[in-house]
């Protein structure tokens, strides 16, 4: 019989293409071996998070297998629809995770474990390494009691945290054929830093530096250092920062564009306690009016020995102020080109001294090449 619409389908790598189907009631999410890379997070983003306003859903990762048994020293059931890089009972959630917890109190999380074979079989739980944690099963049956295929066995977690730190903890589940591992975090409280999503510069002029002073507040539980990386054409002070708790720091943005365009950047925000989000940075560089007041100038007469001066004026008529300076260069890479080709000509020069063959006097086309 073709399998209903909601339906949830098993196949295992030795059952010959065998299908098993649900009822809609249990189906049942697919373990997938990888996870796709997680979406980065804007300030904004993680604040919510930190503050408990958004609650991420959990990746769901195949558990880690940490140890293999020999089935059949438990039951003769030894055939399994299930692959052997898969445990038998597939847990949900995949990670127990507490948050904004308050010392002293208790919390407690359900974890199902779901029989995905075609048989009956037997899963328990080792009691945790760690003190604030503990598990029992909920008494609907024996301890012992197989459990029927597609059906849930139900522990209750519980988590009695001492102080307000971070703990961490591995649940070791233990099926007729495998040792498994069901993750269990608890996050203390975090820093809360209030970065904006988007530092903005507008439109400046090209080769000019363009400030923006941003503060930043902790307002989160606990202090925290933070790093701040951003890529040229922009650039932060400070770079690294402590907040304590309520404490405001100043952060000032810089934008220094070399060529006219429009600059777009990503800004890595890292806590301390790894949290990691990203601002976004924009800026615009353009020419300013900016020009001589006569597009040539011509010297008057004057004897030998003696010079004559002419004024030139440069105007700016943009609403931004200017700094500038006469270059014998069009633009870097003529300087470059230029200084790269007079330190060539002095290596040959160096060269041909060494071999006796440096020009007579300054006289000499070559030596005045150079100055």
């Amino acid at each position: 019989m073709p399998a209903l619409a909601g339906e949830y389908a098993l196949r295992g790598a030795d059952s010959g293409g065998a299908t098993r189907t649900l009822p809609t009631h249990l189906k049942y999410a697919t373990l997938t071996p990888t996870v796709e890379e997680e979406e980065k997070k804007t300030p904004g983003q993680l604040i919510a998070e930190l503050r408990g306003e958004v609650k991420l859903p959990l990746d769901l990762q195949r558990p880690k297998i940490i140890e293999l048994l020999n089935i059949a020293e438990f039951t003769h059931q030894v055939a399994s629809v299930v692959p052997l890089d898969d445990p038998i009972f597939q847990p949900t959630p995949p990670a127990v995770m507490f948050d904004s917890f308050e010392p002293l109190a208790e919390y407690t999380v359900e974890l199902r474990l779901r029989n995905n074979d075609s048989v009956a079989r037997r899963v328990k739980v080792l009691p945790p390494a760690s003190a604030v944690f503990s598990v029992e099963r909920r008494q609907t049956a024996a301890a012992n009691t197989k459990i029927a295929p597609g059906m849930d066995v139900v522990f209750v977690v519980r988590f009695a945290p001492r102080d307000p730190v971070d703990y961490v903890c591995d649940l070791i589940c233990v099926t007729e054929r495998e040792k498994f591992v069901v993750p269990m975090r608890a996050r203390g409280p975090r820093a809360i830093l209030d970065f904006p999503d988007l530092v903005a510069f507008g439109t400046h002029p090209v080769r000019s530096t363009a400030t923006e002073a941003v503060l930043v507040r902790n307002s989160g539980g606990r202090p925290s250092r933070v790093s701040v990386t951003v890529p040229p054409p922009f650039s932060v002070s400070p770079a690294h920062a402590l907040l304590a708790v309520d404490e405001p720091v100043q952060f000032e943005f810089a934008f220094s564009p070399s060529a006219c365009g429009r600059a777009e950047a990503e800004m890595r925000i890292e806590y301390e306690t790894g949290e990691v989000c990203y601002a976004y940075m924009t800026g615009e560089a353009t020419d300013v009016d900016v020009r001589l007041e006569a597009s040539s100038v011509r010297a008057a007469h004057t004897y030998v020995t003696l010079r004559s001066q002419r004024t030139v004026r440069v105007v700016n008529r943009s609403g931004a102020p200017v700094s500038y300076r006469w270059k014998l260069y069009a633009d870097a890479r003529d300087e470059r080109d230029d200084k790269l080709e007079r330190l060539l000509h002095l290596a040959s020069l160096e060269a041909a001294a060494e071999g006796g063959l440096l020009p007579a006097s300054m006289d000499d086309p070559a030596a005045q090449r150079l100055f």
